[in-house]
């Protein structure tokens, strides 16, 4: 399953969203999309969407 992982960048995305879904023991048996991981740039998700199983937003 191909989960993609929304956000905001006007937070600290990488240690306190990446990082825990990283660490969660179930993150190993999927393929984890976040946008931002490798590069801070604009991510093309409307170009992959149709790829994606799920979709996680952090909204708050």
């Amino acid at each position: 399953m191909k989960i993609y992982f929304a956000h905001s960048t006007a937070f600290d995305y990488q240690e306190e969203y990446y990082n825990p879904i990283h660490s969660a023991s179930w993150s190993k048996d999927f393929e984890l999309v976040f946008p931002h991981e490798h590069n801070a740039g604009l991510y093309d998700s409307q170009g992959e969407m149709r790829s994606f199983d799920l979709v996680v937003a952090e909204v708050s």
